[in-house]
């Protein structure tokens, strides 16, 4: 009875596979079936009494739908599974079908696309019922580009990679010798069409960025009617001097060429002509301080705006008090490399 019901499952695999529920193309299977049944009757005539036949008939008949429910739901599931296949990036299925009891799927496959047999089990299909014919190939869809790019470039922590309509995107710091190779290695890339840079920065470049907020975010405060930095503020200062050293030669090494201004400022109160003397020493102060503890004068721009630039509204004692100090600004341009 296996034997005929293997020889019906390859005579009748095209049906199977298209099987909804209509019997009619299966009636040419019934000689044979009747053939099996016959011999079972025959085996069994003078051991069972004739009424036990159509038991027999029965059961077989229910086994026989089993079977055909049985192939049906695993050809729908078969169906399923190729049409899931079909669409993964990196994966061209060029056929499909049975062969010698086994389904079989031929197609091109990227290396970099997902694995078919995990898939397969995914769909509740065991991997031994499938035979897989891949010829390799580059795929050219966005997802394997990406995947691509992250193995051939390896970005560094903090460098994201995104492929979009064949454009290869980076995002975020980098270290200067791969920021420096990125384009063109990246550009060697098949099926990578352009490069997209502009969010990328250095590692200096990002350490030059902090460096000059750190600066310019410092405001050094200073007594009414005075050029001298009382005690907490000189050390303030103090410790500021070694990142302005600091930003000086990043800056030098990007080929930025860097001016820092020290601005002195004054509150309101009083006339224009003290203020302003006022605000100048002020930050001539800061500068020379700042040249004595090591930092290069000439990068150094000191002047005094009275209160022309306020801090803050002049609203009470603390905006006032506010006002009364000097603060960094820090311009840098491209300088000639050497």
């Amino acid at each position: 009875m296996v034997e005929t019901l293997e020889r019906i499952e390859r005579k009748f695999a095209r049906q199977l596979e298209t099987f909804q529920g209509e019997t009619s193309p299966f009636l040419a299977a019934t000689e044979d079936l009747a053939h099996c049944l016959e011999a079972r009757y025959r085996e069994k005539e003078s051991l069972r009494p004739k009424p036990y036949v159509l038991v027999l008939a029965c059961v077989f008949v229910v086994l026989l739908g089993g079977w055909f429910t049985f192939a049906a739901w695993r050809n729908y599931k078969w169906r399923g599974f190729v049409q899931t296949l079909s669409r993964q990036p990196g994966v061209v299925v060029t056929s499909s079908g049975r062969e010698g009891g086994h389904f079989v799927i031929s197609g091109l496959r990227d290396p970099l696309s997902a694995d078919p047999r995990t898939l397969l089990q995914k769909s509740g299909l065991h991997p031994q019922q499938a035979e897989f014919h891949w010829g390799a190939y580059y795929a050219l869809d966005d997802p394997i580009l990406q995947q691509r790019a992250v193995s051939l470039l390896k970005p560094p922590a903090g460098v994201r990679l995104a492929v979009a309509d064949g454009i290869l995107r980076a995002q975020g710091t980098a270290p200067d010798d791969w920021l420096a190779s990125f384009t063109s290695r990246a550009s060697a890339i098949p099926g990578i069409r352009d490069t997209d840079a502009s969010q990328l920065v250095g590692a200096s470049e990002a350490e030059f960025q902090r460096l000059a907020r750190v600066i310019q975010s410092t405001v050094l405060e200073f007594p009414a009617g005075s050029a001298d930095l009382p005690p907490a503020q000189a050390a303030s200062l103090k410790l500021l001097a070694p990142q302005i050293g600091a930003l000086l030669q990043k800056a030098q090494a990007l080929h930025k060429s860097v001016t820092i201004s020290i601005i002195g400022h004054s509150d309101s109160t009083g006339p224009e002509s003290t203020n302003k003397p006022l605000s100048e020493n002020r930050a001539d102060g800061v500068a020379s301080q700042l040249a004595r503890e090591g930092v290069t004068r000439a990068s150094l721009r000191p002047a005094g705006v009275a209160s022309a630039k306020p801090l803050r509204p002049e609203t009470d004692e603390a905006a006032r008090q506010n006002n009364r100090s000097v603060t960094f600004s820090i311009s840098a341009i491209a300088s000639p490399k050497s």
